[in-house]
């Protein structure tokens, strides 16, 4: 795989060939890349640089690899490998879904309902086991929605997870997480959060399809 991005750490290029940049948000950046040692295909998230000393984010990006290390289900992305380098670099090391975002096949055009159904029950499969495990995802929307070639769709991105137990916030009092078109009622006012508001999001995803 050839080498297409900026500057990155020794510790992690030392550890993967590290291709496209397929996508990035506000905590980090995603590329696709080989996981040198098994000669596999990953998903590498790398969190920024500018944020990776702010405990906040660094801790919400070593919760997003627990949570995905603790709930294996076949309609999640799973996690392959993450790490905390000794030069600060933090990575998380998903399966890579070859395949589009639910976002991107909706703007190709109208959604088979058959398509439709297939991808609502995938999705709702996923969230269900996130659930079951004590887990909100907190954003889902369809650039979270990876599509598999074979029709397999998976519901990626933890970057804002949260265990329903918890009562402490990793967020500044005032700051919303999540896209606004998605978010219940009680997400962007932070109070009574519960299994209901993913699936409101769920809803949400399921009108735009």
């Amino acid at each position: 795989m050839v080498d297409t991005v900026g500057p990155l750490s020794p510790g992690l290029r030392t550890l993967f060939s590290i291709g496209a940049e397929l996508g990035r948000g506000g905590m980090g950046v995603v590329y696709r890349a080989v996981q040198k040692s098994l000669s596999r295909e990953v998903a590498l998230k790398v969190l920024n640089p500018d944020v990776a000393a702010d405990h906040v984010f660094r801790e919400r990006f070593v919760r997003e690899a627990r949570t995905a290390a603790a709930v294996v289900h076949p309609h999640l992305v799973r996690l392959l490998d993450f790490d905390l380098l000794d030069d600060g670099t933090a990575y998380i090391a998903y399966e890579f879904v070859d395949g589009l975002n639910l976002h991107v096949r909706l703007g190709q055009g109208p959604v088979p309902a058959e398509e439709a159904r297939r991808i609502a029950a995938h999705v709702a499969a996923g969230l269900a086991a996130l659930h079951r495990q004590g887990v909100l995802h907190r954003d889902v929307k369809p650039p979270n929605v990876l599509l598999a070639r074979g029709g397999n769709a998976k519901l990626a991105d933890l970057g804002i997870a949260r265990p329903l137990a918890e009562r402490a916030a990793l967020t500044a009092d005032g700051v919303i997480l999540g896209t606004l078109e998605y978010l219940a009622p009680e997400q962007i006012m932070s109070v009574g959060l519960s299994t209901a508001t993913d699936v409101y999001a769920f809803g949400a995803l399921i009108y735009t399809v």
